[in-house]
């Protein structure tokens, strides 16, 4: 099931539930949403070496200086290869 058939599915749902309709939850729906919703919270990524970090969820490899303004601002980058809110801290 995709993000976007989990957000419709969960829209029927609660159509479904404003017309007083008993309809029962989608397990898949939930899993789902919220997976994504985890992957909203920023993680520190793995530094490794230079120019390399990893991401802690899917293990993906991050190329620093694809991301190297936004660590300087300290703001948020998602993993190229799972979506995971990243959180750089920069060196000070």
């Amino acid at each position: 099931m995709t993000p976007e058939e989990a957000i419709e599915e969960l829209k029927y749902q609660e159509k479904m539930r404003s017309k007083g309709i008993d309809y029962r939850v989608n397990n898949l729906v939930i899993y789902e949403s919220v997976d994504a919703l985890e992957k909203q919270i920023t993680k520190k990524p793995i530094e490794k070496d230079y120019p390399w970090a990893i991401c802690p969820v899917c293990g993906g490899s991050i190329y620093l200086d694809n991301v190297q303004e936004h660590i300087m601002s300290q703001e948020t980058t998602y993993c190229e290869h799972c979506g995971q809110a990243l959180l750089w801290e920069s060196e000070e």
